[in-house]
């Protein structure tokens, strides 16, 4: 049994054997492809190919390439600097679009050679394997290619002034030029600006971008009223003049600090102090990275200071002149003005002094936020409006009715109104201010709304901004505290 088991296995082997091909019989495998370059991409920066060096297609967007090694590939490049040493050797096209391209004797392009636009250095005796196409090659530099220099190597990274091309500093040069005439011609609107930053940065920070913030909705409400269509090209031209009018007041304003101006109405010492800054500010913009935040930064602080000062001279135009602060708006009944010691002409009808305002508690405040948002959320939806359309009503409400009563139906129910910093009534213009910082205030995760917690005069950020204060009604002036 043992014996035919064996030889079944013996004749099953024999059988694989003779099915199977010999080695000899089986075809001979390709050898193995050389590996592949990797191919280059570059977005800004810089790319070497060192000699002996080997890539495979190289792309070139806003930055430099110099090539020493062997392009298996195409070389393109966008706006950049190219260079091709005498060892540099191209298998495919070399398509330049834009910028700088230079040619060393020795260089091979087994390919076309596309040039189009910016300058080129070929040297006498180069060829190339293709074609050499030249489309509106200028000999030095264009205005274009300059600008997507700056683009490259200025706004990439960071940074708005590139040391090395020169027609940013004729641009530098102008700016001044143009701010010292601002100086010269506004010199009091520019020191008070400054004068703003000095004292109050923090304000002026808000206020910058609580403008930033609102130029947009701003704008679509005047598109929406279709009669104010006209007035949306005026408005981005008052924001932009209010830029650089604000950055002339930035500038001034560290100046005075570098070096102080012992009389802040000489205008050779105002114009050292513009300098001055100017010249900081300069400093800072060619840094890459900082460069642009120092921009952004000092936008927002000039244009916050004009803001914070035209609103502060249009108030004091429009009012009356306030009476002190703890006279106007005590923290607590019964610290009002002191009474008149002047006696009233014999036989006059005396009027009881009127109550002066008691600043409301935060619980009463926080009860006529929450009862508004009710009210204003049924409406909404049960009108089914958009979120768009339910900000615009939202202002709409809060604007009309602090300049129609000084107060929401909220503020009704709670007894709280809105008073100026005189202690008068709110006009449309204040309400309009209050309305739209209250977005700011709210946008921040509330933060401006919960800050009358811890300031000492119970504003909130919108109340600082528009000057004003929530105060308890008339008729609760007398009544015990609200619980």
């Amino acid at each position: 049994m043992k014996f035919r088991i064996l030889v079944l296995v013996a004749a099953l082997a024999a059988a694989l054997q003779l099915a199977a091909p010999s080695r000899a019989q089986q075809p001979a495998l390709d050898p193995p492809p050389p590996p592949r370059s990797q191919p280059e991409f570059q977005l800004g920066g810089e790319v070497r190919v060192a000699a002996g060096d080997r890539v495979g297609d190289a792309v070139i967007i806003f930055g430099d390439a110099v090539v020493a090694g062997r392009v298996e590939g195409d070389l393109v490049a966008v706006a950049s600097t190219v260079r091709l040493t005498s060892t540099a050797e191209v298998d495919g096209e070399v398509v330049a679009v834009g910028g700088a391209t230079s040619v060393e004797l020795g260089a091979r392009v087994r390919g076309d050679l596309v040039l189009v636009g910016g300058s080129y250095d070929l040297p006498d005796g180069f060829t190339v394997g293709g074609e050499r196409v030249l489309v509106g090659v200028a000999s030095e530099w264009t205005l274009l290619v300059s600008l997507l220099r700056w683009f490259s190597e200025g706004l990439l990274q960071g940074r708005l002034i590139v040391p090395g091309l020169a027609w940013v500093w004729m641009f530098v040069a102008l700016l001044l030029a143009a701010f010292l005439l601002v100086q010269l011609v506004f010199g009091g609107a520019v020191r008070s600006c400054a004068g703003q930053l000095a004292s109050k940065p923090l304000t002026a920070l808000l206020a910058g971008l609580l403008a930033v913030v609102l130029i947009g909705p701003l704008a679509f409400l005047l598109a929406i009223s279709v009669i104010g269509l006209p007035l949306i090209p005026v408005l981005l031209l008052a924001f932009l003049f209010a830029g650089f009018f604000g950055h002339a007041a930035v500038a001034r304003w560290i100046g005075s600090a570098v070096v102080e101006e012992s009389s802040p109405g000489d205008r050779l010492q105002a114009a050292r102090s513009l300098s001055i800054g100017f010249a900081v500010l300069c400093l800072a913009y060619a840094l890459p990275v900082l460069g642009l935040a120092a921009w952004t930064l000092a936008g927002v602080l000039g244009l916050g200071a004009v803001t914070a000062t035209s609103f502060r001279a249009l108030r004091a135009e429009t009012r009356r002149p306030p009476r002190p602060l703890a006279q106007a708006i005590p923290a607590a009944a019964g610290s009002g003005p002191e009474e008149d010691s002047g006696a009233a002409p014999e036989g006059a009808a005396v009027e009881p002094p009127a109550a002066a305002p008691v600043r409301a508690s935060f619980s009463r405040r926080l009860g006529s936020v929450l009862l508004d948002a009710v009210l204003l959320a049924l409406i909404c939806g049960l009108a089914s409006t958009g979120w768009q359309l339910a900000v615009l009503f939202v202002l709409a409400y809060h604007i009309g009715l602090w300049s129609w009563i000084s107060t929401t139906v909220g503020g009704i129910i709670c007894r709280v109104r809105v008073v100026r910093a005189d202690g008068g009534a709110l006009q449309f213009a204040d309400a309009m201010v209050r309305g739209l910082a209250c977005v700011f205030s709210a946008a921040v995760a509330g933060l401006g709304w919960f800050w009358c917690l811890w300031d000492e005069q119970g504003q909130g950020w919108h109340d600082r901004i528009a000057g004003t204060y929530v105060v308890r009604s008339v008729d609760e002036q007398q009544a015990p505290p609200y619980r």
